[in-house]
């Protein structure tokens, strides 16, 4: 009995101990089941967190190109839709000669408008163009048309604010936003992005005829050109538009809605994918962690610490893009719009200036040697822009050939006038794109001195926009300080050779491919 007894006894105590081994070793399991499971909903988390943030950037830079786009066309527009010529030609008396020669010829060649229509009031379409071709095959639109229906927006947008716009000199006159309607739409069976403009007069020597503007509507094909133009900033993967409307798995995508909320398709590309690299970067610690669960934790730390840099780092370089142009690295309009406004406020003890900066026959070299062209010329006067500047001010690209430089350290005219000598001496040098090749182009400067409190920022950039205009009137590779005489001086002459009408005046005032406007004819607002 003893011996039965201590037989069970010990075979008590074996099954105990087996009993505790196996919960030792499936503690020790679960242990590491949970720090492996941690880990890779860890890395989950972080990979799919850096993934998303990957998209919202690419969406957001996208979005940003398009608008861009939008406003550029927009800015091409203005030029002639705000003009007393245009006004007296179209809306009061259709003259068919200038409607070809001075307007629909002048946004093809001069900015490279592809299709062009003019609507009138009453729905008919006065007016198109096509690549250069101008057709004056008068047709009434119907109500689903697209170019009605951006027509009668534009519309309503000039009865809504039509006082202010029409008001010469007038803050809401400068600003192309205020005029502009933007939207996409299927035209002839393309997709296109449509921006629409009302033709009104510059000033108030010519009176709109009663009832609603002229319309003026540009339509750009969102066909592979536009594409390849739009992702020479972005270098997206695989960019493209397709009249695709479902979402394609594995790939980012853009939708393109026309006004009125119908899907027409939409952008769609490869993004990065950085949570790829947190994977290649975890994997290893997980196996790790299978031998020494301590060490394994660690490693753990440090690799959360990793990831959450690697965040931040693309945060900062997020909102780095958020205030920078993508081309040039120079301040964008975001930035330079905050940097004026500070300096606005700072005023009047701080006096600054503004130098609105065009460049001359920039179009013939994207046109002879392709945008990659342009573009390196872009950056390479962003530089020179940059080592003229120096520490005087903030150097900003606002679109295009658009650049503004603002001046914080030398405001006076004669501090100015040595610092426009600089840019027009080192700027416009030739930029060798070839060994046997090189661009040549010419700048203008348009100046605005800020020196009072109360100086309205949009009132100031119109002030070195017509500037810049009257410069641009006078001969390449010119400045002119806002409110100088001879501003008005140009503006008198441009109007006289409006009056003239002669056949003659009218062949010599035609837009030339070269992208100036020839004579006295230029448009000084």
């Amino acid at each position: 009995m003893p011996t039965t007894n201590a037989r069970d006894m010990a075979l008590t105590q074996k099954r105990s101990g087996w009993s505790l081994t196996r919960q030792v070793y499936l503690l020790a399991a679960v242990l590491i089941a949970l720090a492996t499971l941690s880990l890779v909903f860890v890395g989950y988390i972080a990979s799919r967190a850096a993934d998303e943030q990957a998209q919202r950037n690419e969406l957001r830079l996208l979005e940003n190109a398009l608008n861009d786009r939008s406003m550029l066309i927009a800015r091409d527009q203005f030029t002639l839709a705000r003009w007393n010529r245009s006004v007296e030609n179209i809306s009061i008396r259709f003259n068919s000669g200038f409607v070809r020669y001075e307007f629909l010829d002048s946004l093809w060649y001069d900015f490279g408008h592809e299709q062009t229509f003019l609507i009138d009031p009453g729905g008919i379409l006065l007016a198109e163009s096509s690549a250069g071709e101008a057709s004056f095959r008068r047709k009434p639109l119907p109500a689903s048309s697209p170019l009605m229906q951006i027509a009668q927006a534009t519309t309503r947008r000039h009865a809504e604010k039509g006082a202010a716009l029409d008001a010469p000199g007038t803050l809401a006159a400068t600003r192309v936003e205020e005029s502009a309607v933007f939207s996409f739409a299927e035209v002839n069976g393309v997709v296109s992005l449509l921006v629409a403009m009302p033709i009104v007069p510059d000033d108030d020597e010519v009176s709109l005829p009663n009832g609603p503007p002229v319309i003026l509507v540009s339509s750009k094909a969102l066909d592979e050109a536009f594409v390849a133009d739009i992702n020479s900033q972005l270098s997206f993967g695989d960019l493209r538009f397709v009249r695709e409307t479902r979402l394609t798995t594995g790939l980012t995508n853009l939708p393109v809605t026309a006004a009125d909320g119908s899907q027409l398709g939409k952008f769609q590309w490869v993004s990065e994918t950085p949570g790829q690299h947190v994977w290649q970067m975890i994997i290893p610690a997980i196996v790790f962690l299978g031998g020494v669960i301590a060490v394994s934790a660690l490693v753990i730390a440090w690799k959360i610490s990793g990831l959450t840099k690697a965040l931040e780092e693309r945060e900062r370089e997020a909102n780095h893009l958020a205030q920078h142009d993508i081309l040039t690295g120079l301040a964008n309009r975001l930035q330079i719009s905050a940097a004026l406004e500070a300096a606005v406020a700072g005023l009047p003890a701080k006096p600054f200036a503004i130098i609105s900066c065009d460049l001359d026959r920039f179009k013939a070299i994207n046109d002879n040697f392709g945008h990659g062209a342009g573009d390196e010329v872009l950056r390479q006067v962003a530089r020179r822009l940059e080592d003229a500047v120096g520490q005087q001010g903030l150097v900003g690209r606002l679109g295009g050939d658009e650049f503004i430089v603002l001046v914080t350290a030398g405001h006076d005219r004669k501090q100015l006038t040595r610092l426009a000598q600089q840019i027009l001496l080192t700027v416009p040098a030739p930029i060798a794109l070839t060994r046997t090749t090189s661009a040549h182009f010419g700048v203008s400067l348009g100046i605005a001195m800020a020196q009072t409190a109360g100086t309205d920022s949009e009132v100031l950039l119109a002030a070195a926009d017509a500037a810049l205009y009257a410069a641009k009137s006078r001969r390449v590779g010119s400045f002119v300080f806002a409110g100088d005489p001879d501003v008005e001086g140009l503006k008198s002459v441009a109007e006289k050779a409006q009056s003239a009408g002669d056949m003659a005046k009218a062949e010599a005032l035609r837009p030339d491919p070269s992208g100036r406007r020839r004579g006295p004819s230029v448009h000084v607002g």
